[in-house]
């Protein structure tokens, strides 16, 4: 900002150029949800403030950024007029920065003087514009280097130069016992479950609760300009999992969550009577979801795991989002693109956590088969 206004280009010093310059905000960005120009020049007026007010130096070249102004002025205060002007206490800034600056005590740098004395002033104001110049590059940094929690539970999946696998449940996953409904059963099947049957014959149908929860993770991945493709576990091959990042949606009717999750903690269970739920290891009576699932009838409670985790397997970062039915899914991808959910709950974890495999249990009420708000049940970390 020193500098700009020293090559006349003060007029072009705005909050959004600033932010393009300074800080590599995208051209387009909204200033009103990032507006980090605005704390930073806050901070910097306040620090000025407070070296001025320390030093009790008010005979030298005196920079002030005005308020509502990202444009510097710089102020000379001769011995004699300077004695007597009180200092200005930094508290003094934050209590009036919404006041509009005043300049009647002020005496303006004559622009007119000697050269001589041009060129003493303009040394000093090199010399103490170093300030400024140091509080504009540390805050900066440090603003601009700053992650929300949402981008550092990301991070594995977002820092990898591999497009991410988003690779969903079976689209095609039957609920229910072919042979006791009125739908047929293909005569070429691909894969049988505990539930039903599975064929490409069969029209691509799509379960909307795990839409719902890969759109908002694809929300996620290109708000950071990260690449990606979409496949159904079922056409997924080992080879795949092995060139990136993967994302998986869907639990039991997931075949690669299933496979990578029964390594963990908090497992999908079920068994031949149809009942399905959450087990803990380490707790073998702890049972999370314990029903029969129908379509299109859910409890009034339902719960998801998610997981982020660096599966030795694949030698890849892994993110999993499964419910024990499809609503607990959807709630689980809620969780992790929610930036209030993963906020409230990352504030829990112990300051290391960014390098750790996560798991976490969650819970969501049900209104009319939709999931509400997820809750936090239990997590594990290692």
């Amino acid at each position: 900002m020193v500098e700009e206004t020293l090559h006349g280009k003060g007029e072009s010093l705005k909050e959004r150029n600033i932010g393009v310059e300074v800080f590599k905000r995208d051209p387009a960005y909204d200033t009103n949800a990032d507006p980090i120009v605005r704390v930073v020049a806050g901070e910097v007026r306040k620090r000025l403030a407070q070296y001025y007010y320390e030093s009790g130096d008010q005979d030298q070249i005196r920079i002030e950024l005005p308020i509502r102004s990202y444009a510097p002025v710089f102020l000379l205060h001769e011995p004699e007029s300077s004695k007597g002007l009180p200092a200005i206490h930094p508290d003094e800034v934050s209590r009036h920065s919404d006041e509009p600056s005043s300049e009647s005590n002020r005496a303006a740098l004559p622009l007119e003087n000697s050269r001589p004395r041009r060129k003493f002033i303009g040394l000093l104001v090199i010399a103490a514009c170093a300030l400024v110049v140091a509080c504009v590059i540390l805050l900066g940094w440090r603003f601009a280097a700053a992650k929300s929690p949402l981008e550092v539970f990301w991070a594995p999946v977002l820092n990898s130069p591999s497009p991410v696998l988003l690779c969903t449940g079976q689209f095609g996953y039957m609920y229910g016992d072919s042979g006791t409904n009125a739908i047929e059963e293909p005569q070429e099947i691909t894969e049988r479950g505990p539930k039903g049957v599975y064929s490409k014959k069969l029209p691509t149908t799509i379960i909307l609760y795990d839409v719902a929860a890969l759109t908002n993770i694809a929300g996620v991945l290109r708000t950071e300009n990260k690449q990606y493709s979409v496949r159904d576990s079922l056409e997924t091959n080992y080879e795949d999992l092995l060139k990136g990042p993967v994302v998986l949606v869907g639990g039991f009717n997931n075949k690669w969550t299933m496979r990578f999750i029964h390594s963990m903690r908090y497992q999908l269970s079920e068994n031949s009577d149809g009942f399905e739920w959450i087990s803990d290891k380490v707790d073998a009576n702890a049972r999370y979801g314990t029903q029969v699932i129908t379509s299109g009838n859910y409890g009034p409670q339902e719960y998801a795991l998610v997981a982020r985790v660096y599966e030795q397997e694949i030698r890849q970062p892994v993110i999993i989002l499964a419910g024990v039915s499809p609503p607990g899914t959807k709630a689980a991808g809620e969780f992790i693109t929610n930036p209030q959910y993963m906020n409230e709950f990352l504030k829990t974890l112990p300051a290391n956590w960014q390098t750790k495999n996560l798991e976490i249990l969650i819970s969501t009420n049900v209104i009319n088969n939709q999931p509400g708000a997820p809750h936090v049940v239990a997590s594990s970390i290692w």
